[in-house]
């Protein structure tokens, strides 16, 4: 356990942490406070919902995405016909039923036109995120950190938003969030570490159904959890069968997807994004800024090398090394997007007279026109430019908060080792998928959690000298 990061001197360590969790060293809040913290995020989030609920009695259409069509057509066909089809006769094999079961679900308990349901289901996950948030960010940096995480996730506004919409954004989000704490349970346990394990392979798999850009983040967690399982017994045999149990339900269940769209499309996929231009926009964007050509035209030369090629993904990257300079800019452009977009576009449906007309301040940013984008938001009402840049800073702050963390990984234990390194890797696949597609502040919403209680433990670094609930004197 101890040559993870050399942070234990102590030879006896596995009896510690044994003694120290029968003794219950590590205290959950007692029960006034536990009830005060409860009542509290249960404030906060009846808050939100009533600004989304005042919001939505002015615009119903509030909850609908232009994506969401789709999902309400797979759902309710398969709630009338029993079939998982978007159109009849046609298998559904772009979309993972993950969503659109969970939408059929509604209907079942709620009728089939109630769409304001689904929302509701997620301000009450939401508000389970906000207590996983709180239980993780207190054991990793006591209270001063669980304070902040939650006060940062719950100000958070694009992830407000997505709580919102009819779209799968937070549904898979609150199991990815639920496969992260099922994985600090595992570390934490004595004797019960495989079904843990296991439980948090489910709840990964159940989140790729639900959307299929955590596709390929089972591999990687396989392996470090085949690390943190040898660290923690120091046995191989131990370290393989933790990995193989983690894995067991997306070979079980994500196998049997890919012999369902085998069987109906004939190819060997999870989802067809895997064959039907998953790369375009990365490689037109790319294409545009190289060669001066408009969308259309590269479009078209785009499709044409995928199509032609035997491999899409080996094509996708000759293509990117063909243009690397265009590739570097645009990836760096949109991982910015991604961590840094304040999401200007969806703060028009809640402040519709402050954003009626909006500004395309990355436009005058990018081109470096800063005189005519102060000239532009003087012609604004006043309100607009401090509502986005009160988002811009909320972000800020959390990447702040996030570097702050690195100077606390050395006071880490190794159960908060483990969770640290654990919620990096979350972020890093998803950051990093950005090189294959588009960098949007949406796609920053499923590691948001993670980002806020990394933050939550950096500030508490500032806030408190205490070390954490689990660390060893």
């Amino acid at each position: 356990m101890t040559r993870l990061a050399n942070i234990a001197t102590k030879p006896s360590i596995h009896l510690q942490r044994d003694l120290w969790i029968k003794s219950n060293k590590f205290m959950p809040p007692n029960r006034k406070k536990k009830f005060l913290l409860i009542s509290a995020i249960a404030v906060i989030c009846t808050l939100r919902f009533a600004f989304f609920y005042d919001a939505y009695l002015d615009n119903p259409n509030l909850i609908v995405d232009p994506d969401t069509k789709s999902y309400l057509d797979i759902s309710k066909n398969f709630y009338e016909t029993g079939q998982y089809e978007r159109m009849p006769g046609k298998p559904e094999i772009h979309r993972p039923p993950g969503y659109p079961l969970y939408l059929a679900l509604n209907y079942a308990l709620f009728g089939q036109d109630n769409l304001l349901a689904p929302v509701i289901l997620h301000h009450v996950l939401f508000f389970f995120m906000m207590l996983m948030v709180a239980r993780l960010a207190r054991q990793v940096g006591g209270t001063a950190a669980m304070m902040m995480a939650t006060g940062l996730y719950a100000f958070d506004f694009t992830t407000f938003y997505y709580v919102n919409e009819i779209l799968s954004e937070l549904l898979f989000t609150f199991f990815i969030l639920l496969a992260i704490t099922l994985f600090n349970s595992a570390v934490l346990s004595i004797n019960r570490q495989k079904s843990w394990f296991f439980l948090m392979g489910l709840m990964l798999t159940v989140a790729i159904f639900v959307r299929p850009v955590g596709l390929y983040l089972v591999y990687p967690i396989t392996i470090y959890i085949a690390v943190i399982a040898y660290f923690d017994s120091e046995k191989t045999s131990h370290s393989a069968k933790s990995a193989v149990i983690f894995f067991v339900p997306w070979l079980v269940l994500g196998g049997a997807w890919y012999l369902y769209s085998f069987s109906v499309s004939g190819n060997f996929t999870f989802t067809s994004y895997e064959t039907e231009g998953v790369f375009d926009q990365r490689l037109v964007a790319v294409l545009k800024s190289s060669l001066g050509i408009d969308h259309d035209t590269a479009y078209t030369m785009v499709r044409e090398r995928l199509l032609s090629a035997d491999s899409q993904t080996r094509a996708f990257f000759v293509l990117l090394c063909e243009h690397p300079w265009a590739a570097f800019k645009e990836t760096i452009t949109d991982m910015g997007r991604q961590l840094l977009s304040p999401s200007q576009w969806y703060l028009k449906f809640y402040f519709p007279t402050v954003f009626e007309n909006q500004v395309p301040m990355e436009k005058f940013i990018f081109t470096g026109k800063f005189a005519e984008l102060a000239s532009q938001l003087e012609k604004r009402p006043a309100p607009y430019f401090p509502i986005v840049l009160f988002v811009f800073v909320h972000l800020v702050v959390v990447y702040l908060g996030v570097l702050l963390s690195v100077f606390g990984i050395r006071r880490l234990s190794f159960e908060n080792l483990a969770l640290y390194v654990v919620m990096i890797l979350f972020i890093g696949y998803f950051v990093g998928i950005t090189i294959g597609f588009i960098g949007h502040s949406r796609f920053r919403v499923p590691f948001m959690p993670a980002l806020v209680i990394l933050s939550g433990y950096g500030f508490s670094l500032l806030f408190s000298r205490n070390k954490s609930k689990m660390d060893w004197e």
